[in-house]
């Protein structure tokens, strides 16, 4: 059996990054633009997110990650993290109407 723990930790360390990077943002002036920017931040900072914590577990934590495996590592990264990017991106406009 695998140890996940790793896993669990960085899914924690990404959630934390995103709620971070998202409360620092400040708030554009206009009316029209301030309902659309917390969407779209939630939006881009998902696959940034993961694709940057994959790319460091891969080349600065783990030790028995082959070549040949990163990209199609990386790749479903990038899914998860618009996946994910896109739910966010939901909850804050539902919440912001």
């Amino acid at each position: 059996m695998f140890d996940m723990r790793g896993n669990l930790a960085a899914g924690i360390f990404v959630a934390l990054a995103g709620s971070a990077l998202v409360r620092s943002m400040k708030s554009p002036s206009s009316t029209v633009v301030r309902r659309l920017w917390l969407p779209a931040i939630a939006f881009i900072s998902g696959p940034l997110l993961t694709v940057g914590s994959c790319v460091v577990d891969v080349y600065c934590i783990s030790k028995y990650t082959h070549p040949d495996d990163v990209v199609p590592m990386i790749v479903s990264a990038a899914v998860i993290g618009f996946v994910a990017g896109g739910i966010g991106a939901m909850a804050f406009w539902i919440v912001e109407r």
